[in-house]
């Protein structure tokens, strides 16, 4: 079944919306955990544009020892997609 959204979007072919999704990059699993998370609740359609957005958080998770180094936040961020935009048969767990 779909989403009350979806199923407007559906029927007005001429209303589009956008939608925000934060990426922190903590792990690297995270967006293997979202696309799970998207299409568990049927949350896709061609009416909808999705902004990823990568919050700002490097000191909070270096003070609290969630990460070592920035390169791994930008690499969890930056990874994924890269080599999915080669082979969508590919995950996140490289």
């Amino acid at each position: 079944m779909q989403s009350l959204a979806n199923l407007i979007l559906t029927f007005r072919t001429l209303q589009n919306c956008e939608w925000r999704i934060s990426i922190y990059g903590r792990s690297p699993d995270e967006w293997d955990k979202l696309a799970k998370w998207v299409i568990n609740h049927k949350l896709y359609s061609h009416n909808v544009r999705w902004l990823v957005q990568v919050p700002r958080l490097y000191n909070v998770y270096k003070a609290s020892g969630q990460v070592d180094n920035f390169e791994k936040i930008i690499r969890s961020e930056f990874t994924c997609p890269f080599f999915i935009a080669f082979d969508l048969t590919l995950t996140c767990l490289l």
